[in-house]
């Protein structure tokens, strides 16, 4: 099961720090399956836009939980347990199942963001930026992501079998 959703008698509020997204610098078309998704260094909470696309689970929050940018405010409709599944590095190109759990939906937000502090605290991954980047999960497997010059960029599949066929 998941774990408790967090609670407080007032309300959470969560800030994302605001980062520049760059539109169209992933080709998801080239890669059948594929979508992707921001490596945030400021994002409190992970962030999905489709409740529809990984999620094992979702419930509407306890409270009402609003998420604050630096251009708009949003409340969470829904939180759950999302899978993805990440390619790794060559040579062997191992397919990584990452789980996260507390996820939040907005009912209004533009683009997924992968929290680098939650990945780290739940998950043990361990995620490199200035000209590494690269996640290195417990098991070994290092997952590389791009950077744009603006952003961040992880490419992730939604079954097993999308990962393996790319």
């Amino acid at each position: 099961p998941p774990p408790p959703l967090p609670r407080s008698g007032f309300g959470s509020y969560y800030p994302v720090y605001p980062v520049h997204i760059e539109l169209g610098a992933f080709d998801a078309s080239a890669h059948d399956g594929v979508r992707d998704t921001l490596v945030d260094t400021g994002a409190a909470p992970h962030i999905e836009v489709d409740a529809n696309a990984g999620f094992a689970h979702t419930q509407p929050p306890h409270e009402t939980i609003t998420i604050v940018t630096g251009t708009s405010t949003t409340h969470v409709a829904l939180i759950g347990t999302h899978v993805q599944y990440l390619l790794g590095m060559g040579p062997d190109y191992t397919v990584v199942r990452d789980e996260r759990h507390g996820v939040f939906i907005p009912d209004n937000f533009s683009r997924p963001l992968y929290s680098e502090r939650l990945a780290y605290r739940d998950n043990g991954v361990i995620i490199q930026f200035a000209g590494c980047n690269t996640m290195t999960f417990p098991c070994g497997t290092v997952v590389p992501f791009r950077d744009t010059g603006k952003s961040y960029l992880l490419a992730r599949y939604f079954s097993e079998d999308a990962a393996q066929d790319a």
